[in-house]
C-alpha cells in the first residue's frame, strides 16, 4: 500500500519558525497550555518526545510537558477528560511496522469518533476511505484507495507520523530462517 500521494505535507519544503509562529492564531491557536505527554522509560519515545517539545516551544506554545513512566502514560491517555482536569493534548507512541501496513491494522488512522483510537478522531472522509479500502474487490482498487486515503489523512492529520527506525538485530551464525525485518520466531532454527 506504499505510495506518495500527499507526502509533500511529510516531506515537502518547510518553512521557517517565524512564519509557522505567527501563522497559529490564524489556525486557531489562543495560547491555551498544551498537555503533552512523554514516557521517560522508553527510549525512542522519550527522545522524540525532547525534540517535539523543543520545536514546541520554539513555535510558541504553551507547553505543559508531562513526562512519566509508560505504564502511567498509558493510563491517563483514555481519559477524555479536558487538559485541565487530568486530559492530554498529545503524546507520542510508536507501532511495529506490520500493524501499520493496511488501513485497517493501522489503528492510529482510523477516525470514527468515540469508536477511534486515543485522541478519537471523528474525520469522516478518513474513516469511509477505510471502509471503502475493505469493500475493494481487489489489490488495484486497494492500493487507489490507499493513496487517496493517505493524501486525506495527511490533509486531516489524525496523527502526525515523525518517522521510522530499524532496530539492528545480530544472531548466532548457527541461526537460520530468520525474516529480515520482521519481529517473527516462526522460520527460524538452530542448525
Amino acid at each position: 500500500m506504499a505510495n506518495s500521494a500527499g507526502m509533500v505535507a511529510i516531506n515537502g519544503p518547510r518553512r521557517d519558525l517565524a512564519t509557522l509562529k505567527q501563522a497559529l492564531p490564524g489556525a486557531g491557536y489562543r495560547n491555551e497550555r498544551i498537555v503533552f505527554m512523554s514516557a521517560s522509560d522508553q527510549a525512542a519515545q522519550s527522545a522524540q518526545g525532547a525534540v517535539a517539545l523543543d520545536l514546541l516551544q520554539k513555535l510558541g506554545f504553551d507547553v505543559d510537558f508531562a513526562v512519566m513512566d509508560w505504564g502511567t502514560l498509558v493510563q491517563r491517555r483514555a481519559s477524555k477528560e479536558a487538559p485541565d482536569k487530568g486530559g492530554w493534548n498529545m503524546f507520542i507512541t510508536g507501532w511495529s511496522g506490520l500493524d501499520m501496513t493496511t488501513p485497517v491494522t493501522n489503528q492510529t488512522l482510523r477516525s470514527n469518533g468515540a469508536k477511534a483510537w486515543f485522541g478519537w478522531p471523528d474525520l469522516p472522509p478518513v474513516q469511509a476511505l477505510i471502509d471503502a479500502w475493505l469493500d475493494a474487490p481487489d489489490l488495484p482498487s486497494q492500493q487507489k484507495i490507499a493513496a487517496d486515503l493517505q493524501a486525506k489523512a495527511l490533509e486531516l492529520v489524525p496523527y502526525v507520523p515523525t518517522g521510522q527506525y530499524f532496530y539492528r538485530t545480530a544472531c548466532r551464525q548457527d541461526i537460520t530462517g530468520i525474516i529480515p525485518g520482521q519481529f517473527v520466531f516462526w522460520n527460524v532454527q538452530r542448525t
